[in-house]
């Protein structure tokens, strides 16, 4: 049961704190490109997982081994990435179109 609820935080809730550290990071260095800012954050995300979660926490390397409980919440991760910066450029579009007219 417990297994199914870190399963569960980490495919709803790490996506979303991607989103929102992507699109305020986005807002604060906009020189990134979506998708270079989407691979570095989930480089620094896997990484944390590997050197971080999984020896001091976890204490155990097996959570790397899971492709559903590890790697899909990684691809869900950059999608949420990229998707922040995209969104954020089609806003910063649409407000730069509405003051023009």
């Amino acid at each position: 049961m417990v297994e199914r609820y870190d399963f569960a935080c980490h495919l709803i809730a790490a996506p979303i704190i991607a989103f929102l550290c992507a699109a305020l990071h986005a807002a604060v260095v906009s020189g990134f490109e979506p998708l270079m800012r989407a691979m570095a954050m989930t480089l620094i995300i896997i990484a944390l997982d590997a050197f971080v979660v999984a020896p001091l926490f976890e204490r155990s390397y097996a959570m790397l081994q899971s492709a559903i409980g590890t790697w899909l919440p990684f691809v869900v991760i950059f999608a949420a990435t990229w998707a922040a910066r995209v969104l954020a450029a089609s806003t910063s579009a649409n407000e730069q179109a509405a003051h023009r007219e």
